[in-house]
């Protein structure tokens, strides 16, 4: 789930700093932005009010990995260009890249106001709406880009995920599956689609793994070996360490999250409490937002790398300085993901963990880990391109935050009806789980279900969705639907309203299950299919 840059407007005269900056566009385009940044700055030093220079500076300075004067260049761009709407809808996607989401709001409206009707800056602005939990205006926006240009693949992926938040999983599997077609080699759009299928509940696991499988064929091993053969340039193998068992044994971590964010939550205890005689980690962080968390991940590993801005193969080549034993991806098919990096192989043992609920799809990849909860032995072998690692406690860690509220009683104690409720997102609440629910408030009389999700900040997102439970079995039962909490022992102390949890299918909760457990909720799920 991404937002993209617009295309930039190139000069169209033919003097000496036309050529000048074609040439510098020329370098940026074959990926060679120091020499791209120094053709620039020769054009801004002949001509200081070259805007299109400042702007075609401002791309480069944010593919060597300097945001913010990026930023400052964009700025200076708008000032001198005499249609700037292009250079503010620029501005408004790195800003919103680097989480100044007000600001970002603030230059797509300018551009807009500026006569920029672009498509990409619908499907863009769309996505920074989506950002902000302004669920129907964000889909309002992509659909619009997707009307003014349905070959925008990225528009089209953007609308699927969207939908499939508000629970509309029917709607948006096929702009997905169509972005796919329309960009067969994007990767993030495969991805979205993958993460998508998740949610779906008409949908086999046979048919999730096989569309699992067609991805690591497209983008796998098999498909960089045989570029590799047209081009010359054969990934390195992977350097790993020597085999003595005494020395510390080397594991990197590839993630987007490492800060606030569910996996960090798992993720740091263990960290916390591994033995640093008998295990060296480094993480490689794919994403440049950091927070306290951060912070405190940072303290806990022996090395920090940020790859934000490389590309997979100097990525790889990083992962192979470092002479990784063990490379662990802990994202998945989720946002900003680095995939590409481990079907480069840069790492001898190359395993995924946490971060997502299902296989990668690359034999690149050796082991899933999980537990023989989560994936009971001899049933989910064959939906997996990994071999699966079963941890015999169980494969999460979940560490309750120290300030947490206190357990209460049970609240059928007050009321004399049982509350049922679901705090999951809103994508997972599937038309198969609506009518799971209906059948147990039916045989439970006076009883009641809280739906509690970020997507209900939304009124509009509330609203449609509130129709569509009038239509559902749970038509004639009391349901009421919450907004999110502004903080997250305000979400936890919600728990003291429900006696009993409601799992979501076929997606179940992770994060959510292990806060509704520790607040001392019991929580009903389903194993298998319904």
């Amino acid at each position: 789930m991404t937002d993209a840059r617009a295309h930039d407007h190139d000069a169209a005269t033919t003097d000496a700093r036309a050529i000048a900056l074609q040439a510098a566009v020329d370098l940026f385009r074959a990926e060679r932005f120091a020499e791209a940044e120094a053709a620039c700055r020769a054009v801004i030093a002949a001509d200081p009010d070259c805007g299109a220079a400042w702007e075609r500076l401002a791309f480069t300075c944010d593919r060597l990995g300097r945001p913010a004067e990026a930023m400052a260049y964009f700025e200076e761009a708008i000032r001198r260009l005499n249609n700037p709407a292009q250079a503010h809808h620029n501005l408004a996607v790195l800003l919103h890249q680097q989480g100044e989401t007000d600001a970002a709001l603030s230059q797509y409206r300018r551009a807009i106001e500026a006569g920029c009707d672009d498509p990409l800056l619908h499907s863009n602005f769309g996505c920074l709406l989506r950002d902000l939990g302004q669920m129907q205006s964000s889909a309002d926006q992509l659909a619009r880009a997707v009307a003014a240009d349905p070959t925008l693949a990225h528009a089209q992926s953007n609308l699927g995920v969207t939908l499939c938040l508000q629970a509309r999983a029917a709607e948006g599997l096929p702009h997905l599956r169509l972005a796919t077609v329309l960009s067969p080699d994007w990767r993030v759009g495969w991805s979205n689609l993958l993460l998508c299928l998740n949610y779906a509940d008409d949908l086999s696991p046979d048919q999730i793994a096989a569309a699992h499988r067609l991805y690591g064929r497209r983008f796998g091993r098999d498909a960089i070996e045989t570029a590799a053969a047209v081009t010359a340039t054969a990934p390195s193998p992977p350097v790993g360490g020597d085999r003595d068992p005494q020395r510390r044994l080397r594991v990197g971590l590839v993630s987007p999250d490492l800060r606030q964010h569910s996996v960090a939550y798992f993720l740091e205890p263990l960290l916390q409490a591994h033995r640093p005689e008998q295990v060296s980690y480094i993480a490689y962080a794919c994403q440049g937002r950091a927070d306290q968390v951060t912070e405190r991940l940072r303290r806990v590993v022996d090395g920090w790398r940020s790859i934000e801005h490389l590309s997979d193969h100097d990525a790889a080549a990083m992962v192979r300085a470092d002479a990784i034993d063990v490379l662990i991806d802990l994202a998945g098919h989720t946002a900003h993901n680095r995939l590409g990096l481990f079907a480069l192989r840069p790492a001898p043992v190359q395993m995924t963990y946490l971060g997502y609920p299902n296989t990668t799809g690359l034999d690149a990849i050796d082991w899933r880990i999980t537990d023989r909860w989560a994936d009971p032995p001899g049933l989910t072998e064959q939906w997996h391109s990994e071999r699966l690692l079963r941890l015999p406690d169980g494969f999460l860690c979940y560490r309750p935050r120290a300030d947490g509220p206190a357990v209460v009683a049970p609240p059928v104690d007050a009321t004399g009806g049982i509350t049922f409720a679901t705090f999951n997102q809103l994508a997972k609440v599937s038309s198969r789980a609506l009518t799971l629910w209906g059948r147990i408030l039916d045989a439970v009389p006076g009883s009641r279900l809280l739906i509690k999700g970020p997507a209900f900040a939304d009124a509009a997102t509330r609203t449609a969705f509130a129709a569509r439970l009038g239509a559902s079995p749970l038509a004639a039962h009391d349901v009421q639907l919450l907004p999110p909490v502004a903080d997250e022992h305000e979400h936890l102390s919600a728990y003291g309203q429900v006696d009993i949890a409601l799992d979501t299918t076929p997606y179940g909760g992770t994060t959510t299950t292990c806060e509704a457990l520790w607040m001392g909720v019991p929580v009903i799920t389903l194993a298998g299919a319904a």
